[in-house]
């Protein structure tokens, strides 16, 4: 059956992207929706092709060209059948093996998710200190500039008096 390489499970409501991967359409939106700010264009999680979530009004599409525009998270009907299962142990082992090693990415993958959260954070931190350290660097060039100045009138004022 085929599986989401987001959410690891199978494809439930599937949609496409221009790019022609399959994901859970409740996925695609999550990705979609999880990018802060907001921004219409995206990036295929599996191949980083760019698509854009733009949607033309049908209004403004002459009629003979409509059926060449289509949204770029189209919905999918797939039909697959399921196999059925054998009734061997080796299969059972398997799967049972099989599950485990699914749960254990999954559980990688939460883990990295917070160690990205973690990073993110000290990065942003990193970077909010370093345009402090920016604008005073900045203020205190201009303080000294100004001091500059007021030291080169002081020292002609001085210079003309002598």
């Amino acid at each position: 059956m085929p599986t989401c390489i987001v959410c690891l499970e199978t494809l439930k409501n599937p949609a496409a992207l221009p790019c022609g991967h399959v994901f859970c359409y409740d996925c695609v939106i999550r990705l979609v929706r999880s990018v802060n700010p907001y921004t219409p264009n995206h990036f295929c999680p599996t191949c980083k092709q760019p698509y854009t979530i733009l949607n033309v009004d049908p209004n403004l599409i002459p009629h003979h060209l409509r059926h060449h525009v289509t949204p770029a998270v189209r919905k999918l009907n797939l039909e697959y059948a399921v196999p059925l299962p054998m009734k061997t142990s080796a299969t059972n082992a398997e799967c049972a093996h099989l599950l485990a090693e699914n749960a254990s990415l999954k559980n990688c993958c939460v883990v990295w998710r917070k160690r990205a959260a973690v990073h993110a954070t000290a990065t942003m931190a990193f970077v909010g200190l370093a345009r402090l350290a920016r604008d005073y660097g900045m203020k205190m060039k201009k303080e000294r500039d100004e001091l500059e100045e007021k030291y080169n009138e002081l020292k002609r004022l001085y210079d003309e008096k002598t």
